[in-house]
């Protein structure tokens, strides 16, 4: 079997077979149920400086600027980086992968929405979002939960290639009816907790799973099918190590 952790890159999203950007912005039912979680997990930001990585079309920007954030800075190395700016003009947008972004700047609140997936050194990246942090900011991270996106699941085509058993595994998903093809790394929210305390982060024990609710659930019936499966997860993170 070829190495799929070697397929693992953020210019998948520049394949013209992934239809996310047409997908809706802000207004699609999967933007909406991530809003709807992270929004009050993240709770006050009025004031506040972010930095959101992976921003994609630049949706939770826009979204915490409505909230009162006062810098709005976006990183995204795919070239969903131009619709971000074209949409959403009051958020500075940088097309750049996180580890080569040059900046002194440090912000109150730096935020990573399903981007982990497609950082094969997490540890490094995480370790720069630590230096981007001002001394009592946060890191704010919403990813796949492992179990949910590592199973067999509606009528998608699933290859794994695993390497830390339970916690760490590639997985490429082959969608038959629209979204096209991907290929992730999933981890255990412990792996990344042990990541990011390599990474000079700690966990502040505010961690959030959550399944797919009502509202979604009509907008994309398929996931009535795993409806008690967490799907995703939020975890706050600080300066410090964790033990």
């Amino acid at each position: 079997m070829a190495n799929l952790r070697e397929q693992v890159t953020y210019k998948q999203y520049d394949d013209p077979d992934l239809t996310w950007d047409t997908a809706g912005d802000r207004d699609s039912p999967y933007r909406q149920f991530i809003a709807r979680h992270i929004l009050p997990f993240i709770g006050d930001v009025k004031g506040q400086s972010v930095l959101d990585v992976g921003c994609g079309t630049g949706w939770l920007l826009h979204l915490l600027g409505e909230r009162g954030a006062s810098r709005l800075v976006g990183i995204e190395p795919s070239n969903y980086a131009r619709l971000a700016a074209r949409y959403y003009p009051e958020a500075e947008i940088i097309q750049s992968p996180i580890e080569n972004y040059p900046t002194d700047e440090t912000f109150d609140l730096v935020t990573l929405v399903m981007c982990t997936e497609v950082m094969d050194d997490l540890e490094t990246a995480l370790g720069k979002c630590a230096r981007l942090i001002k001394k009592m900011g946060r890191v704010v991270l919403c990813k796949g939960n492992y179990d949910y996106f590592c199973a067999d699941k509606y009528d998608y085509k699933l290859t794994r290639e695993e390497y830390i058993p339970g916690h760490e595994t590639v997985v490429k998903t082959e969608r038959p009816n629209g979204y096209g093809t991907t290929v992730d790394i999933y981890r255990s929210t412990e792996r990344v907790l042990s990541l990011a305390g390599a990474a000079g982060l700690a966990s502040t024990g505010k961690i959030q799973p959550f399944t797919p609710d009502e509202a979604v659930i009509r907008a994309v019936p398929r996931y009535a099918t795993l409806a008690t499966q967490p799907m995703m997860e939020l975890v706050e993170l600080r300066l410090g190590s964790h033990s």
